[in-house]
């Protein structure tokens, strides 16, 4: 087949760093100093060369921070074991170019690993990584199936998931971020997520514990506060920074029209050098107090003018040979 110019893309490799969380070092090394990273090799397609860039559909939803702990939660409150998993080569599985043809000039080593001649040139029958569209497409080849499984996608977030049984009762909820995955469920979901991973290769799977989408989850037994919750425990840096942001937030309102909060106000801002988590626990129910009290204000009644006094503390006579007690505002 003889393909136009245009429809051909190069290749490269992109080699790269890949870190290591701390499950994955216990799991993956034995020795007393396992490795901080592992190698990385990529062979990607320079999708930015795609003639039709502007044409082809590219959107492709990920996974919002509200859905995340709206899975966390699901996941608490029914007692399920929290999972995440991660696919592999997911880009490479993802539907078919429909409508076109695509074809690529390999790099070296892949003609040499598929026996091509010197000038032969590969056709793409599936996506490829860095393509525009590769995750669109990855995407809807990963609802259909999900889809096939009876996983129902939510109406306000195209990357949550939830499984059902026959009487209508929620089985698991699953959160998908590109090729990662995220969720629990029963026995039923455990069984749907096995089938799943029949039709593409899980690259791997963790429970309790692991890192997902950058931020590193952990999932404990015991309903008991951790020792950075008690009471007397000092804070942070980072908390102290916190703590100083709430002080701030009442302080403008307490010197000038809330009095009833100046004291605990008071209180708190010389215990910052010295915070402990009670501290926080307390700035907490200064804010509640304040936000809740919020119509409390000062009231100037009238007073006839010739009552008018100005009060002050009455020093001590080595510090004014004259101490004033009180100064009358006499009009005219």
């Amino acid at each position: 087949m003889k393909l136009p110019k245009n429809k051909f893309s190069r290749c490269r490799w992109i080699l790269t760093w890949k870190p290591l969380d701390s499950v994955e070092k216990s799991e993956n090394y034995t020795s007393q100093t396992p490795p901080s990273r592992t190698h990385k090799a990529r062979l990607v397609v320079l999708g930015y060369l795609d003639p039709k860039i502007e044409e082809i559909p590219r959107d492709s939803p990920t996974l919002n921070k509200t859905s995340r702990i709206m899975i966390f939660q699901a996941v608490s409150s029914y007692g399920w074991l929290l999972q995440s998993f991660d696919i592999k080569a997911a880009f490479l599985q993802g539907q078919a170019q429909a409508d076109r043809i695509m074809a690529i000039d390999p790099v070296p080593e892949m003609r040499t690993a598929l026996n091509m001649l010197p000038r032969g040139v590969g056709k793409l029958n599936k996506s490829a990584y860095s393509l525009i569209d590769a995750p669109y497409l990855w995407y809807c080849s990963l609802v259909s199936d999900l889809q096939n499984l009876n996983f129902e996608a939510c109406p306000f977030d195209p990357c949550v998931f939830v499984l059902r049984e026959k009487d209508g009762t929620l089985a698991g909820v699953l959160g998908i971020h590109v090729d990662d995955g995220v969720g629990g469920g029963n026995c039923y979901y455990q069984q749907q997520i096995d089938k799943l991973e029949k039709k593409y290769a899980f690259g791997s799977k963790k429970n309790t514990a692991f890192t997902f989408t950058g931020i590193y989850h952990k999932q404990t037994t015991s309903n008991k506060s951790s020792p950075s919750t008690f009471p007397d425990q000092p804070v942070d840096e980072a908390e102290r920074l916190a703590l100083r942001g709430v002080r701030g937030s009442p302080q403008y309102a307490a010197v000038n029209t809330r009095p009833d909060i100046s004291s605990k106000l008071s209180f708190l801002q010389s215990a910052i050098n010295n915070a402990k988590v009670e501290t926080l626990q307390e700035a907490n129910k200064l804010l509640h107090e304040a936000k809740k009290h919020h119509q409390v204000t000062i009231i100037i009644k009238p007073i006839a003018p010739k009552d008018f006094r100005l009060m002050t503390k009455w020093p001590s006579p080595t510090h004014l040979s004259h101490p004033i007690r009180s100064l009358t505002l006499v009009q005219g």
